[in-house]
């Protein structure tokens, strides 16, 4: 299997063994690019949980001190491929795609380092779905169903899993 999805597009592709691995080889390109400021990036996303159906794309958190030298970020990450959408910069998150529109391979989500939605959330969950099997199965049956009724909706698709992320951080947390 190979990594790429269109822009927009949903489809949900069995767990590939290579995909931790993708990760660990991207991780490098990203630190060694980014130095300093770059103080962590993770795995995230279904992908980054063994056994897990998938779009397949690499998701990626990198965390960061502040969003003071964004500037820098956007020309660095630039040059590896991401792409920079201004249209995609939220408040607590930076978001770059990386890849083609019609092939997407990675997304990285520049995020400030423990920030409670955008960083301890996002772990919080992937390490509840690594943790809670039949949580995972479940997420994968959601996501399958999900696929199939928003093909061509990835809002409506990443809507629609909420209330399932959001009753596994509750018991994450209890």
């Amino acid at each position: 299997m190979s990594l790429g999805l269109k822009r927009g597009a949903v489809k949900v592709v069995n767990y590939d063994l290579l995909w931790p691995q993708m990760f660990k080889e991207e991780k490098k390109i990203l630190t060694a690019a980014l130095g300093e400021r770059l103080l962590e990036v993770e795995h995230v996303g279904s992908t980054s949980i063994a056994g897990l159906a998938a779009k397949p794309i690499i998701d990626m958190i990198g965390a960061v001190d502040s969003f003071d030298h964004l500037d820098y970020f956007i020309e660095q990450l630039q040059k590896l491929g991401y792409e920079y959408m201004p249209n995609r910069m939220f408040d607590n998150r930076k978001f770059f795609p990386k890849g083609d529109q019609s092939k997407r391979t990675h997304h990285l989500n520049l995020v400030i380092k423990n920030d409670p939605e955008q960083w301890n959330n996002i772990i919080l969950f992937r390490n509840y779905l690594r943790q809670n099997s039949l949580a995972r199965d479940q997420y994968a049956k959601l996501k399958q169903e999900l696929a199939c009724k928003y093909a061509d909706d990835r809002y409506a698709y990443s809507k629609a899993k909420n209330d399932f992320i959001q009753r596994s951080l509750s018991a994450a947390l209890h």
